[in-house]
């Protein structure tokens, strides 16, 4: 801070001194920068939100990289909520922030991972694509978010990370959560049987109020969708982008994402089992995901043929997570000591889909790890 204020005032009487030749074009665009430079910096260390944002603003704006550090020294005063106030001073600095962590991301500067990790969730966007940018560095972090996540696109954008930093510890926590989730359908034999889908929806939004005499600034979103204007943040199974928008507003966007946790941890352990964790590459693999949600169907004809196939069925998927545990032991993904912590999650829901079901179905034969469901539960966080 003190650096700063020596500096600023150095500058300030440096200009003060100047004659300025206001027929050169350059020398005048050249005396308007350090003169712009140094009320940045001044107001990045004012403590007042409004300055501070119009510094970070003017920062970015003139691509003024040498100011970076005054930069983080403002992430480093924030002390986060973990969520937006509600007004007054703090909603002031939260906003002022939002310009900050704007200008650090358009100069693509390198922000401490212990820093931008302590803005999630706060600044759920902005945090993440600085981690992501920090790429090995914030491995610590990135798990932190990966284990923490409430929305799906910064789940997607830390696994994805933490898969191409090939992250000691990620295949154990994939394989560790993952439930797949069988559903057996029991038919009359010589009848099909159909299926039924599902879809997701959205909440609404609203426009906010703008801020008077506050500068535009960008307000960033996370997204599975290859927009235009998306920028590439995070490769994987499924892609995470970011979205930049000047609204006018100061209302940070909230998180969406569509999907389905196991769906995504199924397209991860493929990813594993293709692909040794201590590989130098670290570039896409082609692999083939696990399906966290298959369904097979079994013909009716009588008690004990009903057992044997429903038990083949459910050997069949305890398989499918024996060979991903195995697999992924011999690629390096997980150790030894960690394979024996990890349990099978299996949900069975049995749909009885019988012309005549006047002879009940036989109770299943319990398993460790397997569970017998009406419905199926959503997957762990």
């Amino acid at each position: 801070m003190l650096k700063f204020l020596f500096v600023l005032a150095s500058t300030l009487a440096a200009l003060g001194a100047q004659t300025v030749d206001k027929s050169d074009p350059t020398t005048v665009m050249t005396v308007e920068r350090q003169a712009r430079k140094a009320r940045a910096v001044e107001w990045l260390a004012s403590g007042d939100p409004l300055k501070v944002a119009w510094g970070a603003s003017t920062v970015r704006a003139d691509r003024q990289a040498d100011l970076v550090p005054a930069l983080i020294d403002r992430i480093r005063e924030y002390r986060s909520s973990g969520f937006t106030p509600a007004g007054g001073f703090a909603l002031d600095q939260h906003d002022a922030m939002l310009q900050v962590l704007d200008a650090l991301i358009e100069l693509k500067a390198p922000v401490p991972p212990e820093e931008a990790r302590k803005l999630y969730p706060e600044f759920v966007a902005q945090s993440v694509i600085l981690l992501v940018r920090a790429g090995d560095k914030a491995v610590s972090e990135l798990m932190e978010v990966f284990d923490t996540a409430a929305g799906n696109t910064s789940w997607l954008a830390a696994g994805n990370a933490l898969l191409g930093a090939h992250a000691e510890g990620f295949g154990a926590k994939v394989l560790g959560r993952y439930t797949q989730h069988l559903q057996v359908t029991v038919f009359s034999p010589n009848r099909g049987v159909g299926g039924s889908g599902g879809g997701w929806s959205g909440g609404s939004t609203y426009a906010p109020p703008s801020k008077p005499n506050w500068p535009s600034g960008g307000l960033y979103a996370l997204t599975q969708t290859a927009e235009p204007s998306a920028v590439y943040l995070a490769e994987g199974p499924t892609p995470i982008y970011y979205t930049r928008v000047e609204s006018g507003t100061y209302l940070n966007p909230g998180e969406a994402g569509q999907g389905n946790r196991d769906t995504f941890r199924g397209e991860y352990l493929g990813r594993m089992r293709a692909h040794e964790r201590n590989s130098p590459y670290r570039g896409p693999v082609s692999s083939t995901a696990i399906d966290a949600y298959p369904r097979e169907r079994v013909a009716w004809t009588g008690g004990a043929g009903y057992r044997d196939e429903l038990g083949a069925q459910l050997e069949k998927a305890t398989n499918t997570f024996r060979y991903s545990l195995r697999q992924l032991g011999a690629k390096g993904w997980i150790s030894e000591a960690e394979a024996q912590l990890i349990p099978l999650r299996l949900e069975v829901l049995i749909e009885d889909a019988r012309d005549d079901k006047s002879i009940p179905l036989p109770p299943p034969d319990p398993r460790p790890g397997v569970a017998f469901v009406t419905h199926f539960q959503d997957p762990l966080r």
